[in-house]
């Protein structure tokens, strides 16, 4: 992470493609993407619960969340900072999932 004070603000979609199967929230880069806090949101448009977790994630062991429900996650130390490749998502219904905002430095 740089030393600037600024922020950067960043967002996307992860819709899961075949319910039962977890996929990363945040895939297709190189890099890592650690941030200092996160907001992850149901799609209003689902018909079924979505789990958010680690690389284990199901509808066992899941955080779940409802169509519209949310989950913020957040720290106040960027040498402790959230690593979106570690977040993973699960649904009950295919192509169903969630949207993400993020701040990072």
């Amino acid at each position: 992470m740089s030393k600037s004070s600024d922020l950067d603000i960043g967002q996307g979609e992860k819709t899961v493609t075949a319910a039962g199967t977890r996929e990363p929230l945040f895939a297709g880069r190189t890099e890592e993407i650690k941030v200092l806090s996160v907001t992850i949101k149901a799609l209003s448009t689902n018909t079924g619960k979505v789990y958010i977790g680690d690389h284990t994630v199901a509808s066992t062991n899941g955080f779940d969340l409802d169509p519209r429900d949310s989950l913020d996650l957040s720290t106040d130390r960027a040498d402790r900072a959230i690593d979106l490749s570690k977040i993973f998502v699960d649904a009950a219904v295919n192509g169903e999932g969630v949207r993400y905002i993020y701040l990072r430095e």
